[in-house]
Order: structure tokens, then C-alpha cells, then sequence
């Protein structure tokens, strides 16, 4: 496991940080505001998943990868502006619908065709995560939901154990929902 950070998930950081999107104040002309909350939720999934040796083995990067349309503009790649986490250095990779998958680490996915995008990186070491409603039941592990104006996000842990991912308990009890928990 990679090692414990005082960081917001789980503490009354990240609780501040989901009532960012319970604010009076939030309406649709507010997107990019919404996408910096999003962006910082899925900065901090990393902190608490732990990858398969091999898939970390001589990596000097732990890969963001936005599929397109990339919601989040430069919010997620300012968050990770010479941040560290388990001796790898973070990054952010604009993709293109030709770009190798191979090293994305987390892959976020936004809108449009998901299931082939999944089926890419299907039984691969990849924490995927998306806002798209049915992304859990196209295979995606993580699913950004908003109600009643809060964030929250639902998981599958069948999705993350084909991918060889394990996710720390304290992401797990945050879940809305926990599809094939115990």
C-alpha cells in the first residue's frame, strides 16, 4: 500500500470539499467550478488505491489520462504541479482517441462512447472513473454522482479487482454505493 498522506479524503477536508457542490450559489453556468471539485476528488482517488507491482515497477510517472472531451481544463493538472505519491512523480495526459493507453494509471472519461474505451483497458491495471451515468455497469470502477447538489461517487469492486486494484477501506466507506461488497 502506498504510504498514508494527511490528505482530504475521508477527513473534514474532503467533507468541505463535497459541500462545495451543495453551495446556493452553484447553478449550469458554474460547470468549470463543478470540474475543479471533480478534478480535486479524482486527484485524491489515487492516495488510496494501491496497483500491482508490476504495473508500478520501474515508473518514474503515476499517469492522469483525461479522455476527450477533457472537462476539467487545467484543474487537474495544476493539482498535480509537482505533487509525489509513492516515489513517482504525477502527470497529466491529454488524449486522443489514437493514444496508447498503456501507461495511464487512472483514466478519467467523460461523456461519448465509454464501453469501447473501457474494453481497452479491460483486466488492465487502470483506475477508471467517470461522471457519465451507467458507467458502473459499463465496467468503469468509479462513478462520480451528484445528489441533491453534493458529489459523491459509487464503486464496483468486481470492476477494480479484474483491473488487480485494491482500494483502501477508508475509499470504500465513503462509496454511496459498494457494488459486490461484502
Amino acid at each position: 500500500m502506498l504510504p498514508a498522506r494527511p490528505l482530504c479524503l475521508g477527513t473534514l477536508c474532503f467533507v468541505l470539499l463535497l459541500s462545495l457542490m451543495g453551495d446556493p450559489g452553484l447553478r449550469a453556468q458554474d460547470v468549470p467550478r463543478e470540474y475543479q471539485v471533480k478534478a480535486a476528488v479524482v486527484f485524491r482517488f489515487a492516495h488510496y488505491v494501491e496497483w500491482p507491482e508490476v504495473a508500478t515497477d520501474k515508473r518514474t510517472t503515476l499517469e492522469y489520462c483525461v479522455w476527450p472531451p477533457n472537462p476539467f481544463g487545467e484543474s487537474l493538472r495544476q493539482l498535480v504541479a509537482g505533487e509525489m505519491l509513492g516515489g513517482r512523480r504525477l502527470v497529466v495526459r491529454d488524449l486522443t482517441p489514437t493514444t496508447s493507453l498503456a501507461t495511464c494509471d487512472v483514466l478519467f472519461l467523460h461523456g461519448g462512447a465509454i464501453r469501447p474505451v473501457l474494453a481497452r483497458v479491460r483486466s488492465q491495471p487502470v483506475l477508471t472513473v467517470s461522471d457519465t451515468p451507467g458507467f458502473l455497469d459499463q465496467g468503469g470502477i468509479i462513478q462520480l454522482v451528484r445528489t441533491d447538489n453534493r458529489l459523491g461517487f459509487n464503486i464496483s469492486l468486481p470492476a477494480a479487482e479484474r483491473a488487480g486494484l485494491r482500494l483502501s477501506s477508508h475509499l470504500l466507506r465513503l462509496a454511496g454505493t459498494l457494488r459486490g461488497g461484502h
